[in-house]
């Protein structure tokens, strides 16, 4: 029997490696007597494979998008129902559960058993991939994942659609495969005898220890502020039967940002975090991190492909070449302001808080990449909402259309689109 153990090894990045030490039991090794056929599926026979003992510690990604909850900021975040499923070709074997990983048990003991094959060829590694009950079965990776948008409650009342939670942050990763090696090493601790495995080829047992990179995110990020460029005082204390009256205040004091209503983000997604063949698309709803206005020179911008500062950070799932997307700023009208619009509409309450709307278009012939898409996997989408007339704020949402093996996962956004539109 071989024993895997993972360790955390915490590199300069503030990345969290999880490596493994494979050490021979004292008895049946050169016998080879746990030698057996690979499990899992239907007629798995693929060459003969061995008991090992995995472990597994790492820091923590949630979804609720703060700062630092979007890894935007100092901490890691909670990276929740982790599967490492070994592949022979394109067939899953039987998938790795690692269970829930937080700072409170990141700790080398948490170990799960599980059978490889020696023709392992490939690894693919799932992150915060639960259910709704917060688990994930192994019947769900056989009959091909799926990932579905979870409906959303407690929305402003002034949104008539429905609307959805934005998806968890996902981790994905393909190893063994394209421009993604598995590493291989002679000694249990990655230090020696590194070899890139090649593509295709299995690991065999050649090596006493077997690294996974290239985990990432499986969705993208939308970063955003919304700033006032226009400081004109339009927001009144009185309504008296369609006139307003008494002493004007500009929006800095009467209005608060209280999310985002993203348009046409896809219901369900394939393992790969893919458009599913059978989705529809639905609105996204995610409240601010900061519900204070910024002043129009206060601009968000990349540093180190982070994005400080951003009154909005929401998930967002990958979108389609050349599609725009369409987004409603959601704001609050504090109770006793108003305002009359350009349409001749006056929006506020005297007696409870308000929600009013502004629509941005992001187009997609702006992003930056060869893909021209606005939000893609792994990569933060920067934008900037300059207010140029609180006349154009709406009372309705504005519709437009046998190793060792370790596990490395990358918690570092990439640099995406950065756009600047006024509203």
């Amino acid at each position: 029997i071989y024993s895997l153990n993972f360790r955390i090894m915490k590199m300069r990045n503030g990345m969290y490696l999880f490596a493994a030490a494979i050490v021979a039991s004292t008895v049946g090794l050169s016998s080879c007597s746990n030698d057996e056929e690979g499990v899992g599926g239907t007629d798995w026979k693929n060459g003969p494979t061995k008991d090992v003992t995995l472990s597994l510690s790492v820091k923590k990604v949630s979804k609720r998008i703060t700062s630092d909850e979007a890894n935007q900021g100092n901490t890691i975040q909670e990276i929740k129902d982790i599967w490492v499923v070994p592949m022979v070709g394109n067939e899953y074997l039987q998938p790795i559960s690692m269970g829930n990983i937080t700072p409170t048990n990141a700790s080398p003991d948490l170990k799960k058993v599980a059978t490889l094959n020696t023709s392992i060829n490939k690894f693919v590694v799932y992150g915060n991939v639960g259910d709704s009950d917060g688990t994930w079965s192994e019947s769900s990776i056989f009959v091909e994942p799926e990932f579905s948008l979870m409906q959303k409650t407690g929305v402003p009342e002034a949104i008539k659609s429905t609307t959805y939670e934005p998806y968890p942050m996902y981790y994905y990763g393909l190893a063994g495969e394209g421009t993604n090696p598995i590493k291989g090493y002679t000694d249990k601790d990655f230090t020696q005898g590194e070899a890139t495995i090649t593509a295709g080829d299995p690991i065999g047992s050649s090596y006493a220890a077997i690294k996974v990179s290239g985990v990432n995110y499986g969705v993208g990020l939308l970063a955003a502020a919304v700033l006032n460029g226009d400081e004109d005082e339009v927001f009144y204390p009185t309504n008296n039967g369609g006139t307003l009256e008494g002493d004007a205040v500009g929006a800095d004091e009467a209005i608060e940002i209280a999310g985002v209503l993203i348009n046409g983000q896809y219901t369900k997604l394939n393992k790969t975090f893919d458009k599913a063949a059978d989705a529809s698309e639905g609105n996204v709803y995610e409240e601010a991190a900061d519900v204070i206005l910024k002043e129009k020179s206060a601009k968000i911008a990349f540093a180190n492909n982070k994005v400080a500062n951003a009154n909005i950070y929401s998930v967002v799932a990958k979108t389609e070449a050349e599609k725009n997307v369409t987004m409603n700023i959601v704001f609050k009208i504090k109770q006793g302001h108003f305002i009359k619009n350009n349409s001749g509409q006056i929006l506020g309450e005297a007696d409870k808080d308000a929600y009013a709307f502004l629509g941005v278009i992001l187009d997609a012939e702006k992003a930056s990449t060869t893909e021209k898409c606005v939000f893609q996997k792994d990569f933060t989408t920067l934008l900037n909402a300059t207010v140029t007339d609180w006349g154009n704020l709406s009372g309705e949402e504005v519709i437009t259309t046998d190793v060792n093996l370790g596990v490395e996962i990358d918690t570092e956004w990439q640099q995406g689109t950065a756009y600047d539109v006024e509203i």
